[in-house]
């Protein structure tokens, strides 16, 4: 039988439904994907999809067209707790797209979360990926949130990768840890969404690279109008972006309270622009080129010119202690970047136009005039 659309719900019976309407689910994700071909839309109904109902990791393999979508991301979450087993295993699936669905409780060397391998086109929106995790001695380790290998292509749209963990416990020097949140070595696009508070951890006591939100180190990665805060890195000076190899363009983000470098580039051409890098242990490394952006406290970076970095209180922000990096009244990173062509119709990360009064902001957030304002733009 074909399956064009499977729905499934944690309350269904994969024995005595057919899987084929929203009053007949399915109960497992797991028997959906066996059902599923070419071009078949998966169907998730708000609910918790666990070790009582699923077989993990979840393997979609050789399908192509797949979608994969749920309630909404609070509401529809695939939990692998319990399983010491990855999520998701993604393997030669092209054009694959999951939305609105949290990610969670998974483990494994390569990809807590989510592995991605010899797979194009995949876009991963209005999802979390979180609290997926990996403790072990090993040799290496990459991808506490999600890994997507060599020669895969993948775009990340308005999603939350928070609280994702890996730790290598080894502490001889040739044994790694890469990529708390994400770990890329194909092409990826990083827009509208946030990296906080993900971890990785070197060693009990060796300090060594790193990267707690993104690790990079593939063909060309893009990240615009982003939030990458409070990531931590046993690994000083790696980044929360850490690039090795490749084009990096990074466009319109706060990059702010770190607990390592903001920025690191080991390797490839990595450019930043429009952004404010702010309160990190350092706040820029290695060879990057940084323009018409906010630099607090580094000077070890390329200048590419109109770029603030005069002493604090720059940049302003309304109360980072309170996590709210939305720029205030008098901030200096107000009409301070320049114009590019995709801002015309395209929204801050709070949902603001990205150009409010002539010239774009500095960072991921746009300012907003208090309500009595009159903007005069020329």
């Amino acid at each position: 039988l074909l399956y064009p659309d499977v729905y499934v719900d944690p309350t269904g019976d994969d024995a005595l439904n057919d899987g084929k309407s929203a009053g007949q689910p399915f109960s497992s994700i797991t028997n959906a994907l066996a059902k599923a071909h070419h071009g078949t839309r998966i169907h998730l109904a708000a609910g918790e999809y666990t070790t009582t109902t699923e077989t993990f990791p979840l393997n979609i393999s050789d399908k192509f067209g797949i979608s994969i979508t749920g309630t909404n991301s609070s509401a529809t979450r695939i939990n692998a707790s319990g399983s010491k087993q990855r999520v998701m295993t993604i393997l030669r699936a092209h054009r694959l797209v999951i939305s609105g669905v949290t990610i969670t409780g998974g483990s494994g060397t390569t990809g807590a979360g989510v592995k991605i391998d010899d797979t194009q086109n995949i876009q991963i929106e209005d999802s979390i990926v979180s609290d997926n995790k990996f403790e072990a001695k090993v040799s290496s380790m990459r991808g506490g949130g999600l890994y997507a290998g060599s020669g895969s292509e993948l775009v990340i749209y308005n999603c939350i990768f928070r609280g994702n963990v890996v730790w290598n416990q080894h502490d001889p020097s040739s044994y790694r840890a890469y990529g708390g949140g994400l770990w890329s070595g194909g092409r990826l696009v990083v827009r509208d969404s946030v990296i906080t508070n993900n971890t990785v951890r070197q060693g009990q006591t060796v300090s060594l690279p790193g990267g707690s939100g993104i690790h990079f180190e593939g063909d060309r990665l893009e990240v615009i109008n982003s939030l990458l805060v409070s990531n931590i890195d046993y690994s000083r000076p790696a980044g929360a972006v850490q690039v090795v190899a490749g084009t990096a363009a990074l466009s319109s983000l706060t990059v702010a309270d770190n607990g390592s470098a903001g920025i690191r580039g080991l390797g490839g051409t990595v450019g930043v622009e429009n952004s404010i890098l702010w309160g990190n242990g350092i706040d820029s490394t290695g060879v990057v080129s940084i323009a018409y952006s906010c630099v607090s406290n580094s000077t070890d970076f390329v200048d590419g010119g109109h770029n603030i970095t005069e002493t604090p209180p720059f940049p302003l922000f309304i109360d980072a202690s309170a996590a709210d990096y939305r720029l205030a009244d008098n901030s200096p990173c107000i009409n301070a970047g320049i114009n590019r062509t995709w801002m015309t119709t395209a929204t801050d990360l709070s949902g603001m136009r990205r150009i409010m009064a002539g010239s774009v902001d500095m960072g991921v957030y746009e300012w907003e005039p208090p309500s009595s304002t009159v903007l005069f733009i020329k």
